[in-house]
């Protein structure tokens, strides 16, 4: 989160607005139309693409980080219908992945047919100086998928540096993802 350029002082949130079909405000969707999503602890976040679960329930990620020169974990956030915070989801709605020091960031969602949820990214190595695609799998209920990846991340190595910005599940329940990668010359 770049603090240096944004017109507001004070830390930014990720939020999720419901517009009606004319682009005015759901007002009957979370408070006045919006939730804003607060990580605590002096958090910053932010929601960067969102997806819609068959329940009406609705899916975000992005970034929680503790200021604009702090290491950025993935974030995933998932609202009821009504624009609430859904607490079946991790125990508050929202779930922060580390990448074990590493900076991580989720560009784009997808829900698998069980419920899971695929976020897909980048992270970047302070240790390697590499940036790599990046994928986090989690569970219905919040919790990292265990067969996927090591522990729930996957971590793909394409070479050069490499970040996925679009994530689709195929009718045969794989996954395809598109972003860039540098040229390694």
């Amino acid at each position: 989160i770049n603090t240096s350029t944004r017109p507001f002082p004070g830390p930014a949130h990720a939020i999720f607005a419901r517009l009606n079909a004319d682009g005015s405000l759901d007002m009957t969707f979370g408070s006045g139309g919006t939730t804003l999503v607060d990580f605590g602890g002096g958090l910053e976040s932010a929601a960067v693409s969102l997806a819609p679960q068959e329940d009406g329930k609705l899916v975000a990620v992005g970034l929680v980080q503790q200021d604009a020169d702090s290491v950025a974990n993935m974030a995933l956030m998932r609202l009821t219908a009504d624009g609430i915070l859904d607490l079946l989801f991790d125990g508050d709605g929202m779930v922060v992945v580390d990448f074990d020091g590493s900076t991580a960031v989720a560009n784009a969602v997808a829900i698998q047919p069980d419920g899971a949820i695929v976020a897909a990214g980048s992270s970047y190595s302070t240790a390697s100086g590499f940036l790599d695609a990046t994928l986090v799998r989690v569970n219905a209920d919040g919790s990292l998928d265990s067969t996927f990846g090591d522990g729930g991340r996957s971590v793909i190595n394409l070479g050069s540096a490499s970040v996925l910005n679009s994530i689709v599940v195929r009718a045969d329940n794989s996954l395809a993802a598109t972003g860039y990668r540098g040229n390694s010359e």
